[in-house]
């Protein structure tokens, strides 16, 4: 990853970010309520560090 694309990349995750602090807000959810349910989800249920994701939980 050239610095360009990284520094592109660090944009577009902020824009996410802010999208969806945004949308909180309208939920009356502040950003360390939001902070706080991922770390309980992240304890509960594990996080997305590894890459790995559930696609299809239906069997």
């Amino acid at each position: 990853m050239t610095l360009e694309s990284a520094e592109r990349l660090e944009e577009k995750i902020a824009d996410m970010i802010d999208v969806l602090l945004a949308i909180a807000k309208t939920a009356q959810l502040t950003e360390q309520q939001i902070v706080e349910l991922i770390r309980a989800k992240r304890a509960d249920e594990g996080g997305f560090d590894a890459g790995l994701f559930l696609v299809d939980g239906a069997a």
